[in-house]
């Protein structure tokens, strides 16, 4: 129960800090500058999407955003058991819904993130092709009663990964556990971005 707790205070208060870091952005970029202290200009209003710019996939040319944006690809099925097909969309499309619930970040629909299923592409690429800053992908493994579920938060211009989480579960309660993994994956992303 305590760890719990910690846990709690602790996204309380990386969401505090998010917020803060986000309002120093906008008073930064009405002044014409980043975080970061370099000089940017303001978009004219006829700018197009630099979907590979210098500034990062998914920024407008010359333009840092405060709010990255991200697609959640469907979990691929390593089994290869079709009773998992179901519940690797199901997870996906829980992460894309409980996180499309915060105002911090944007996230892509379900049915163009769902394009890009089973194909094996560079996430470099998905990322350009979805204009996102990040691509959230997965997989998962059945063994008997037991899943083994792994998430990666992955940067969209690099291809590096940002975040990943293993998880090993009893796979006897399926929207339970699509339920607790979905709660562990939005609490790290919070976290982390």
């Amino acid at each position: 129960m305590g760890v719990a707790i910690i846990v709690g205070d602790a996204l309380v208060r990386n969401r505090k800090r998010t917020a803060e870091r986000i309002q120093d952005q906008k008073d930064l970029s009405e002044r014409g500058t980043s975080l970061q202290g370099e000089p940017h200009s303001k978009p004219d209003s006829g700018s197009k999407e630099n979907p590979v710019g210098d500034v990062g996939v998914g920024y407008p040319a010359g333009e840092r955003r405060a709010r990255p944006i991200l697609a959640v690809l469907p979990f691929d099925n390593v089994s290869r058991d079709a009773e998992v097909d179901g519940f690797c969309d199901g997870l996906a499309e829980d992460v894309i819904t409980a996180l499309s619930r915060f105002r911090w970040i944007n996230i892509v629909s379900k049915h163009s993130s769902f394009a890009h299923k089973g194909r094996s592409i560079d996430i470099r690429q998905v990322a350009r092709d979805l204009n996102v800053c990040y691509v959230l992908e997965g997989s998962v493994r059945k063994s008997d009663h037991r899943l083994r579920i792994t998430a990666q938060l992955i940067d969209g211009k690099s291809g590096n990964h940002v975040w990943a989480e293993r998880y090993d579960r009893d796979y006897s309660v399926p929207f339970d556990l699509q339920d607790e993994i979905t709660r562990d994956v939005v609490a790290s992303l919070e976290y982390v971005l």
